[in-house]
């Protein structure tokens, strides 16, 4: 039984060893895209994920973006976002007309942790916010909406009696 039971802790050992040494190596390409990316001056921007059950929500920052300078590509397993903002500003002054061109390019690439339906792909943009909704292959209950069990818990306290 005792070998047993050891066997068994060292196959789950051997798992989750190989379960972390995918972990890293999945940040390490990606910490290796970003640091790529901040050379050539692409910026990240601040993306929130949210698990809803049947489908995620991804808002996603791109101040000065428009809809349509915002490119998404999707697979059961992964998401990318480019986006680029383009602003001009001429300076009109005495004699002197100069224009000024500001190009930001904005990336952002995410893993799923289950397989979407890239086909259910709904995007809305708002305030410099883009919002992605993508429907899961396979639904699971999200961590958040798993219902709580909470027990009340009973205290022994002795009854003071009135007899003396």
């Amino acid at each position: 039984m005792f070998d047993e039971l050891l066997r068994d802790f060292e196959m789950e050992f051997k798992r989750m060893k190989k379960e972390m040494e995918e972990m890293r190596r999945r940040f390490n390409k990606q910490m290796a895209s970003a640091l790529k990316d901040i050379k050539s001056g692409i910026r990240m921007p601040k993306m929130y994920t949210e698990d809803v059950g049947d489908k995620y929500i991804i808002r996603v920052e791109l101040p000065g973006v428009r809809k349509e300078d915002v490119m998404i590509y999707l697979s059961e397993k992964s998401m990318k976002i480019n986006a680029e903002a383009k602003k001009m500003k001429e300076i009109i002054g005495k004699g002197i007309k100069k224009a000024q061109k500001t190009m930001l390019n904005f990336k952002r690439i995410m893993s799923f942790p289950e397989k979407v339906k890239p086909e259910t792909l709904k995007t809305k943009m708002k305030d410099g916010i883009l919002e992605i909704t993508i429907k899961k292959k396979n639904p699971t209950i999200a961590k958040s909406s798993k219902k709580k069990k909470v027990a009340k818990i009973k205290s022994k306290r002795k009854k003071s009696s009135s007899k003396k």
